[in-house]
């Protein structure tokens, strides 16, 4: 059992119960009365300051802290100290009822998880059904774990997601322009009358139930594959089967047919389904994509999979979560660009707002004017990017990503290396460096170059380029600079 190491001796009784760690608003208020002479009115400020994530106030606060902290004999090193800690705090932080409370769930979720996963996985998509990134994010942890998530299928989906043996059925209302009165429909009009066979088949026994926008987005999110037909081919007939069968109707309602009906051919029109290929696997993504909100039966970026986990810092679940992310914090993050928008500036120069996805989610990026006109050519839809830059984290605002530089994102051909050119041998955290090194084993080459006396070496332990590596970089970049190849052959085709 390890020793509890305090700050300062008057913290034990405050902190013993959680091992020396703070975790509770109420020990946060308990520190800034018995320490820093904080009243009760005064240590709330500081707690609704850090449950409201609010850094400027937190800021004014930390001043009145360690004043107070020196009034009663704390050295003003210590205080900030202990500032520091509360301040770390902040970003997790909740009252004690609240935090045991969530405990109890987390332990029961947990075990759930741990023993039910697949039951576990499909509850917790349904629950956020609505959200596309969150789906994304969730489909992506599902694959990771091993559970296949199969598209929408009117043959045997539900309404919401449901377990199918060791896999997950996509739910019909998730499906765009559909909706929970004709998933109930659908799903009811199969259990009484047995599968769907047919185009024809679904749309007769369906018709007073759909309209073509719902036909059609049912296509496209593959969801009518089971009839055993290309989505080319059922796109290209579902319109006149579908006036077809619903003038037949109108007939019957009246029961009567006229003499023109009577040689009507569109009156029999039949299962004749067009002999032409289907779409490309790029076109049928895009479809699932716009009816599902999602990717399901494949993704743009899978083949990019290695290339994203070992070049990049981040996610965009990671941003979406808001987990251990902090304002004007490094990042490199990789995607595929869904959309841009450009705006004219008051100076008439050109920016643009994107929007990148990557195999968890989507975050939007803005690229500001230089920048945006030194890579224009990248800023294409479809195109897959690599993007340094800085987040930009604003209290009630979705993270975004301040664009400092782009390149394309491309196949590896090696692993990548990354070359540290140390302009300042004094100023160069070495220390800190090398338990970076240590706590961060990857397959990602190192070199040191020391500029002032122009020798260099090869480190014989290789890293994972994370997130820890990237922030410390740009932290000592006063005296260092550096590259990240993405292989040895691009080596000499960039300089540091």
């Amino acid at each position: 059992e390890k020793q509890i190491n305090y700050l300062h001796p008057a913290l034990k009784p405050i902190l013993s119960e959680t091992y020396g760690i703070i975790l509770y608003q109420e020990q946060v208020m308990k520190i800034a009365q018995e320490l820093a002479g904080f009243s009760l009115a005064q240590a709330d400020i500081l707690r609704k300051a850090m449950g409201k994530k609010q850094q400027d106030v937190m800021a004014s606060q930390r001043k009145d802290f360690i004043k107070g902290c020196i009034k009663n004999g704390i050295t003003e090193g210590t205080a900030d100290k202990i500032f520091e800690e509360i301040s770390y705090f902040a970003g997790y932080g909740f009252n004690k009822a609240h935090t045991a409370a969530y405990a109890v769930i987390a332990y029961q979720t947990a075990y759930l998880k741990a023993h039910f996963p697949v039951e576990f996985m499909a509850a917790l998509l349904t629950s956020i059904m609505d959200n596309s990134d969150k789906v994304a994010f969730y489909i992506n942890s599902c694959r990771k774990m091993g559970i296949e998530v199969l598209p929408p299928d009117i043959n045997e989906s539900f309404e919401t997601f449901t377990v199918v043996g060791n896999k997950i059925r996509f739910g019909l209302a998730a499906v765009k322009n559909v909706g929970q009165g004709v998933a109930k429909a659908i799903i009811q009009t199969r259990k009484k009358n047995g599968k769907f066979t047919s185009i024809r088949d679904f749309i007769e026994r369906l018709s007073c139930e759909l309209n073509k926008r719902t036909v059609e987005s049912l296509i496209k999110s593959g969801a009518m594959n089971s009839l055993g037909a290309f989505r080319s081919q059922l796109l290209n007939v579902y319109e006149d089967i579908l006036s077809s069968v619903q003038k037949d109707k109108r007939t019957m309602h009246k029961n009567q047919v006229s003499l023109f009906e009577l040689f009507d051919e569109t009156t029999n029109i039949q299962d004749v389904l067009p002999d032409i290929p289907e779409y490309p696997k790029k076109e049928l993504l895009a479809m699932e994509k716009e009816m599902l909100g999602i990717y399901v039966s494949g993704h743009p970026l899978l083949e990019y999979e290695e290339e994203l986990s070992k070049l990049t810092t981040i996610s965009c679940s990671d941003l979406v979560g808001e987990v251990g992310i902090r304002d004007r914090q490094y990042a490199v993050i990789g995607g595929i660009v869904t959309h841009i928008k450009e705006k004219t500036t008051r100076n008439e120069k050109i920016m643009a707002f994107a929007t990148i996805e990557d195999l968890t989610g989507s975050v939007e990026v803005i690229i500001f004017p230089i920048t945006f006109e030194k890579y224009r050519n990248l800023l294409e839809e479809d195109s897959k990017i690599l993007i340094e830059g800085r987040i930009d984290y604003k209290e009630d605002e979705p993270p975004k990503i301040i664009a400092e530089s782009i390149k394309p994102l491309t196949h590896r051909k090696g692993n990548p290396f990354l070359i540290i050119c140390v302009l300042k041998k004094d100023s160069f955290k070495f220390d800190k460096f090398n338990e970076l090194i240590h706590a961060n084993p990857g397959q990602t080459r190192v070199a040191l170059y020391f500029k002032e006396d122009n020798t260099g070496f090869l480190l014989n332990q290789s890293i994972n380029y994370s997130h820890e590596i990237a922030e410390f970089l740009s932290e000592v970049k006063a005296s260092s600079d550096y590259l990240l190849c993405e292989d040895l052959q691009s080596m000499g085709k960039e300089r540091v």
